[in-house]
């Protein structure tokens, strides 16, 4: 080894190895960071275009959903599917869409042909033609026929103002469609068996009841119909508070108070015989007297001496 060469290698001795290395890894980073800089940048490039789109997106969806008008003509409705206001609160309704635009667009599904069904948003279409306007903020929804019920029942149900005889009627609707038992449409739409058998104690009302409180959902709940069922007097009791006539506990103490109606007894029928055999038979019920002949030429025959036989009494 000559002595240049013998000094280069006392010096590189002398230099640390960890030094090296650091220096060596430092280098290959700033190669590194050279080469991958581009790829970064396209990519965070990539990242900020997408949400850019998404956001352009999510406004062209929104704006369309603003400037979706749709011509009330062109929109149906299933009947039994409005959910009951009292005058006063459709009145309200009126007055606030008169002076104010519609906050919460109605729920159509297409029928085709420009055509449309109604799913939720009744009282507010009502208004609107009240209003004489010729079309209303709408959102179109995909669904079926099974889909259209259920989304027209689910829209009020999540109200606190829905009365219990109506969550009454949706579910029934909704399990006659659907085959469901009652477990399974509670647990569909979220709430409890408990609160379930509740709102079905409406089932087990005679039709006359039913169609009292069809007139005013709202004046009868789940537990006035608890307290009323079983009282002699259900159905006044219930038509007093359809009739807004008595509050809950006026329309009880009603209701106990009516006596049950006693059953007339069946009249006895006055059989005239000629020995063993039935010539004919008297009914008296009230101020009615009806005869039975067994022989229909012998009833023709005895009318003139029953009309004879009347007016004899009324000359007396």
């Amino acid at each position: 080894m000559s002595g240049s060469s013998k000094k280069l290698a006392d010096r590189a001795s002398m230099v640390p190895t960890s030094t090296v290395l650091i220096e060596a890894q430092n280098k290959a980073g700033q190669v590194a960071q050279a080469k991958t800089a581009p790829g970064q940048m396209m990519a965070f490039m990539a990242k900020e275009s997408a949400a850019l789109k998404e956001n352009e997106a999510l406004k062209a969806e929104n704006q369309a959903l603003k400037s979706s008008e749709i011509s009330l003509e062109s929109i149906s409705e299933v009947k039994g599917r409005r959910r009951n206001l009292s005058p006063e609160k459709y009145a309200e309704l009126v007055e606030n869409l008169r002076n104010n635009p519609l906050a919460t667009p109605i729920t159509v599904r297409s029928l085709g042909g420009g055509k449309f069904e109604l799913i939720s948003g009744h009282n507010r279409l009502h208004a609107f033609r009240d209003l004489g306007r010729a079309t209303i903020p709408a959102a179109v929804v995909d669904f079926d026929d099974v889909g259209a019920i259920k989304g027209a029942f689910y829209a009020n149900l999540i109200s606190d103002t829905l009365p219990d005889y109506e969550k009454f009627r949706g579910f029934k609707q909704i399990m006659a469609h659907t085959g469901q038992t009652q477990t399974e449409a509670a647990k569909e739409a979220g709430i409890s068996t408990s609160a379930m058998s509740q709102i079905m104690e409406f089932d087990k009302l005679p039709k006359e009841a039913i169609e009292l409180i069809s007139k005013r959902p709202d004046a009868v709940s789940y537990s006035a119909i608890v307290k009323l069922k079983n009282l002699p007097g259900m159905l006044e009791g219930i038509k007093a508070l359809v009739e807004a006539k008595a509050t809950l506990g006026e329309a009880i103490a009603l209701a106990s108070e009516i006596k049950d109606k006693p059953v007339a007894a069946k009249p006895v029928p006055l059989v005239i015989k000629n020995g063993r055999e039935r010539v004919a038979e008297i009914v008296r019920r009230d101020g009615l007297v009806s005869v039975k002949f067994k022989d229909s030429s012998l009833a023709s025959s005895l009318v003139v001496e029953i009309e004879k036989l009347i007016r004899s009494h009324i000359k007396e």
